[in-house]
């Protein structure tokens, strides 16, 4: 399967329980896009950064170098949520200034243009029970590829919904594509 085409917007999410499946879409949708001219930042763990890396190396994608030419940017998902977190909440300005400083970058470099994110904020805010904070990243995320012309994928594993359909139903609304572990798209709940 390959990854959506980013136009001007796109926000997809990848549902996942294997691991692998998830580096795999991620490193379609990165390797896709540098390969098109189009900039990438990665806010992940350490332990998929790590993969993704090793991922984008095994598509022969020069990461290296990537990386010192500010066309792949690389962002500690944790260290990210801790700068723009206040009371367990995502604070609008500080998201902002996280990151339209990052797009403005990548513009001055490179041109306008598409930029590619893969995000794993919103599972972490997840894994910590902070449903709503999750959403709130969400919808930051929306305002923020309509700004600057961002396609973004971001990934939940698939345990977070058990038992939260209408957490699910909410996640589903705020993304144009829905992705299983399997890459098959989920019947969109909008």
């Amino acid at each position: 399967m390959s990854p959506p085409v980013v136009p001007r917007y796109h926000h997809s999410v990848q549902m996942y329980e294997d691991t692998d499946a998830l580096v795999r879409t991620i490193g379609a949708f990165i390797a896709e896009g540098l390969e098109a001219g189009q900039p990438a930042i990665v806010v992940a763990t350490a332990r998929h950064r790590e993969r993704i890396i090793a991922d984008l190396y095994g598509r022969l994608i020069p990461c290296d170098k990537a990386i010192q030419a500010g066309r792949l940017i690389m962002y500690d998902a944790a260290e990210t949520m801790r700068q723009i977190m206040v009371d367990n909440a995502p604070d609008p300005v500080r998201f902002e200034r996280a990151f339209a400083a990052a797009m403005e970058d990548i513009h001055q470099r490179h041109g306008r243009g598409p930029i590619r994110v893969y995000g794993e904020m919103v599972d972490l805010a997840c894994a910590r029970g902070l449903t709503t904070a999750a959403l709130q990243l969400e919808t930051l995320g929306n305002r923020l590829a309509m700004q600057y012309e961002v396609g973004i994928l971001c990934g939940y594993e698939r345990g977070r919904f058990e038992g939260a359909s209408a957490f699910l139903r909410e996640v589903c609304s705020l993304h144009s594509h829905v992705i299983d572990t399997g890459g098959a798209p989920f019947a969109k709940a909008v």
